[in-house]
């Protein structure tokens, strides 16, 4: 007999996919951890994050969060740059 899962504990668990995705080294990983946590299927929770967040092959936000983090790192190296050059 199949599971049903209300609409609002599919958001929680794709909700806790997304935090855990931030110390993971992908979705895939980040899928698997939540799912045997929880105790259901990987391949429910996978369809639900896909569903939320879109095909894992495209662009799944880590390469975004990790453009905005360089960037952030360049804004942070050309203050220092340019408080070196000042001193001068």
């Amino acid at each position: 007999m199949r599971r049903r899962y209300t609409p609002e504990f599919r958001e929680r668990c794709v909700e806790q996919v997304r935090q855990r995705m931030e110390g993971t080294p992908s979705r895939e990983s980040a899928v698997v951890a939540v799912a045997a946590a929880l105790e259901i299927p990987v391949t429910s929770l996978r369809n639900w994050v896909r569903a939320t967040m879109g095909p894992a092959r495209g662009d799944d936000g880590a390469s975004a969060r990790t453009v905005w983090q360089l960037r952030q790192q360049v804004e942070v190296l050309r203050a220092m740059n340019r408080g070196m050059s000042g001193a001068e």
